[in-house]
C-alpha cells in the first residue's frame, strides 16, 4: 500500500470550536480522537496519543481487538476518527464501503520476526537450520488459527524448508504473550515472535532476524475513517503520525516506519 497524506486545513484548530455529539462551542472537553487499533500496535498508539495530547490538549481514545473485528464494527456504524490494522485486509473493506477513502489510506509501519531465547540461558543460533538440530528440543509460535504472527512464523519455516522438520518439535501457543512465557520459563528452547513483542519482554534475548523474504511483510496501514461527529483534531493527529516524535516512539517499541 503507497503511502499517501490526508490533507487538513491548516495545523493550528482551535480544538473548543467544534465537538462530537454537538456539544457546544468553547466546551473545556474537546472531543476525543476515536482510534480503533490491532492488538499489536494499541500500545504504542496510546504513547503516541499521550504525546499528541500534551503538544495540543486533544485527547485521543484507543480501542484495541483483532483488525477484523475492529472493521466490522466500524461497518456496523462504531464511531472511529481511524483504523490502524495489521495487514491490508481491513483497511479495504472500509474503502469497499464507502468508509474509508482509498486516498486517506498510508502505509504507516512495519514488523519483524525474531528467534528469542530465554536470557537466563546461555543458547545461542549461528543459523536458522540449528533450530532442527538435536539440541533443540522445542520451538514455540504463536498458533497459526488464533494469532497472526504464528502464520507468519509457520509461513517462514516452509519458505526455509524446515517446517517439515520442526512440526514434532513446535509447541502452538495460544497468544504471543503465552509464547513469551513457554521461552522465559525454559519449556521451550526458543520462540519465534514479533520484535515489538521480544522489546516488551525484559527476561528474553533475540538471537537471529527472520529474513523477511521468507513470509509475507507484516504491514501496519491505517485510513481515515468517514463518519459523522469527526473530531476536529482527527486530521493533524494523522499528520503527527508520520511526525518525528511518533517515528523515534515506533522505533523505540521495536517496529520499523514506513514514513521518512
Amino acid at each position: 500500500m503507497n503511502s499517501m497524506r490526508i490533507p487538513f486545513a491548516g495545523a493550528l484548530l482551535v480544538f473548543g470550536l467544534a465537538s462530537r455529539g454537538g456539544a457546544a462551542a468553547g466546551d473545556a472537553s474537546p472531543p476525543p480522537v476515536l482510534v480503533f487499533a490491532a492488538t499489536g500496535v494499541s500500545g504504542v498508539l496510546e504513547r503516541i496519543g499521550k504525546a499528541f495530547t500534551e503538544k495540543t490538549g486533544a485527547p485521543v481514545q484507543v480501542s484495541s481487538g483483532g483488525s477484523a473485528a475492529l472493521s466490522d464494527k466500524i461497518v456496523k456504524g462504531a464511531p472511529a476518527d481511524l483504523l490502524v490494522s495489521a495487514g491490508p485486509g481491513p483497511i479495504a473493506l472500509l474503502i469497499q464501503y464507502g468508509l474509508a477513502d482509498e486516498g486517506s489510506a498510508f502505509a504507516w509501519a512495519t514488523n519483524r520476526l525474531v528467534v528469542v531465547t530465554s536470557a537466563e540461558h546461555a543458547l545461542s543460533l549461528s543459523s536458522l537450520d540449528e533450530l532442527a538440530s538435536a539440541g533443540v528440543h522445542h520451538l514455540v509460535i504463536g498458533n497459526p488459527a488464533s494469532a497472526v504472527a504464528g502464520s507468519y512464523a509457520q509461513r517462514a519455516l516452509m519458505t526455509l524448508g524446515l517446517w517439515a522438520k520442526l512440526k514434532e518439535k513446535v509447541i502452538l501457543a495460544p497468544d504471543i504473550p503465552s509464547a513469551l512465557d513457554d521461552v522465559e520459563s525454559g519449556k521451550a528452547d526458543f520462540g519465534i515472535v514479533y520484535a515489538s513483542d521480544a522489546r516488551l519482554a525484559s527476561r528474553i534475548k533475540v538471537v537471529m532476524t527472520i529474513p523477511e523474504r521468507t513470509h509475507d511483510p507484516i504491514q501496519y496501514p491505517a485510513a481515515r475513517v468517514a463518519h459523522s461527529g469527526a473530531s476536529p483534531a482527527a486530521a493533524p493527529f494523522i499528520d503527527f503520525l508520520r511526525g518525528p516524535e511518533a517515528k523515534r516512539i515506533l522505533e523505540d517499541a521495536g517496529f520499523t516506519p514506513s514514513f521518512p
